[in-house]
């Protein structure tokens, strides 16, 4: 490896190492040492997670706990300690809950997220709990923006609906079945007919500027025209309905009418949960999505139309479109929610939820590998001299083998990729020397430069017979000790500079062995100077010892696993070199051979 190399990216490997450590000191911080356990809940957007390509800020999202993923014996049976904490542990989030069940172990909470990154898994939340003495903390009007104007869990068994946005539009009229279970904790169930949820009207509940439904459904048998949601006021009218088994939106202003009509892939499965969102800007588009998808949508012309009317959930106000099927989790909106907001309801809220993942239980004292970092700080901070200067020397060529490894393993995949573009193109020719004018360029691949090679070898050294070029036994034996030139020189680069992994290997342990010995023998000296086994005289010894011996184990454990990764893919392209010599040898030799033994038999003849 070369000099310059080393000085390049030795700096930007050290500063990583920091980078590593000041983040590894940072997750030590808790926020309340009141709260005993927490969990780390990443929030994850990319393609294996939520594949959420934009980003969004504020969005409530359903935490769902159970048996796998918390310990809730260590959670309050009204679940009263729970905090959600920002990942900087310092802002406790908004968040309530609306199911908890400690004897089934599950609940469902509802936390209003800061913010969600698009293609990332570098968004986090924690999640604290196991303080016996906490008071309740849940806000569940906090946990949703201003422009929320009406959600509803239906977790209530009896009476009305309640909304639980701070705008406080419960149902004021409701015929149907409420506490069955549904897709999240209980949900509605409306038999069509007359059953419906009608919400008074009021100021809040102005989505002339645009608006955003969401809800999910099933329907377990095709629909007569159902209204899923219905609002008029004269002659103008908003409808989201689902025409037999596909979804509709129609928006009615005067002599405008705008409507969304329902499409192939519109339609829904019959005896499925599906959420359902329909959002309109004003002066801007109606979209409709289905599970988190953007199934359809139209350019708005000219404007929304302008309601005071009730609105009807699940018919219409005469009752002549009844819904029948179950709903769950409505929630109403005045603005139009991005695709980013749908696709994080859908996949937090979804059976098979995809947004979020969960950390194991953390404590602040006790706590594994968080503890034991605390005690590697204090061991460092008693380490002499003396062995500062082996953890050094030793660093420094971790640092080398991190800058070698990293160089070695880009270098071995380009070579394989060139490899592979090159070896498929060559093997498909009959004849490999006359492929050599139209094979192109493949410098990476060292099959290609011994290909080169020994092109190189028969254009130099063919006869000519006929006018047509012949191997003699000469040049053959000549060709094969070129190409095994090659593939040897092809061994020497790959493996070169793995010295100093070995170095690492061999080494590391022997600087840690030099370290614990001197700081033995300044354990001795200092018990020797105060003339007792004092704790405060041979810790610093004690602390150096264990220090150069860890140090020297982090260098040679990295550098034996580095070392055996890259021989072993070092074997597997010198396989292929060494396979490619041979066919390529054979190849010559069955095309530019014959010639040659029909011109010795003539010469014999002639002889004769």
């Amino acid at each position: 490896m070369d000099s310059h190399l080393i000085r390049n990216r030795l700096p930007g490997v050290l500063l990583a190492c920091v980078l590593i450590v000041l983040w590894a000191g940072e997750a030590r911080a808790w926020w309340n040492e009141e709260w005993s356990g927490r969990e780390k809940i990443t929030i994850d957007t990319t393609t294996s997670g939520a594949d959420i390509h934009a980003g969004a800020d504020e969005v409530p999202i359903l935490v769902r706990l159970h048996t796998g993923n918390s310990d809730f014996s260590r959670i309050k049976e009204d679940g009263s300690d729970i905090r959600f904490v920002s990942s900087d542990d310092k802002a406790m989030l908004k968040h309530h809950i609306e199911l908890l069940d400690i004897t089934d172990e599950m609940a469902l909470i509802w936390v209003r997220a800061p913010k969600i990154t698009a293609a990332s898994k570098g968004d986090f939340i924690w999640m604290y709990y196991d303080n016996k003495k906490a008071p309740k903390a849940d806000d569940m009007r906090g946990t949703y923006d201003k422009n929320y104007v009406a959600v509803f869990h239906f977790a209530e068994t009896e009476g009305m609906p309640k909304d639980s946005t701070g705008y406080g539009n419960n149902a004021s009229a409701f015929s149907g079945s409420l506490g069955l279970p549904a897709i999240i904790g209980k949900g509605v169930t409306l038999g069509g007919g007359a059953d419906k949820i009608v919400i008074q009207s009021n100021p809040s509940l102005d989505i002339s500027g645009g608006f955003t439904y969401s809800s999910w459904i099933r329907a377990n048998t095709a629909q007569a025209d159902a209204y899923l949601l219905y609002r008029e006021e004269g002659d103008k009218a908003i409808t989201i309905g689902i025409d037999k088994t596909r979804l509709y939106c129609r928006l009615k202003s005067g002599k405008e009418d705008t409507l969304m009509t329902p499409v192939a892939n519109s339609e829904i499965t019959l005896g499925q949960w599906h959420h359902v969102v329909v959002s309109a800007q004003h002066q801007g588009k109606l979209t409709l999505y289905i599970d988190g998808k953007d199934i359809y949508g139209i350019d708005l012309s000219p404007t929304l139309p302008n309601l005071a009317g009730d609105i009807v959930i699940g018919n219409d106000a005469k009752g002549g479109h009844g819904f029948a099927g179950d709903m769950d989790e409505l929630t109403i909106s005045n603005i139009a929610r991005s695709k980013p907001w749908v696709q994080a309801q859908y996949s937090s809220q979804s059976p098979k939820p995809t947004l979020l993942s969960y950390g194991a239980a953390e404590a602040p004292k006790g706590g594994g590998m968080l503890e034991a970092f605390g005690y590697l700080v204090i061991v460092f901070k008693n380490t002499t001299i003396s062995g500062w200067s082996i953890i050094a020397i030793t660093l420094v060529i971790l640092g080398f083998c991190i800058v070698l490894f990293i160089d070695k393993t880009n270098t071995i995949r380009n070579i394989t990729k060139a490899n592979d573009e090159f070896m498929p193109l060559i093997e498909e020719q009959d004849d490999y020397y006359g492929f050599e004018k139209t094979c192109g360029e493949y410098q990476g691949s060292p099959v290609y430069r011994i290909y080169k090679q020994g092109c190189h070898v028969l254009n130099n050294r063919m006869m000519s017979i006929n006018g047509k070029p012949v191997l003699t036994p000469k040049v053959a034996s000549v060709f094969k000790n070129e190409l095994e030139k090659g593939a040897l020189r092809q061994g020497q680069r790959l493996s070169s500079g793995l010295i100093l992994l070995t170095i690492g290997i061999t080494g590391g342990p022997f600087l840690g062995l030099l370290g614990t010995v001197w700081g033995v023998m300044n354990t001795f000296a200092a018990m020797a100077q105060v003339g007792e086994a004092n704790i405060m005289a041979i810790a610093p010894g004690i602390a150096s010892a264990l220090a150069c011996t860890l140090t020297g184990l982090i260098l040679a454990i990295p550098a034996l696993f580095g070392y055996n990764y890259l021989t072993t893919r070092i074997k597997d392209i010198m396989a292929d070199v060494y396979l490619f010599v041979d066919e390529f040898t054979i190849n010559v030799e069955a095309n530019y051979t014959e010639d040659v033994k029909r011109y010795d038999v003539l010469d014999e003849r002639r002889s004769a």
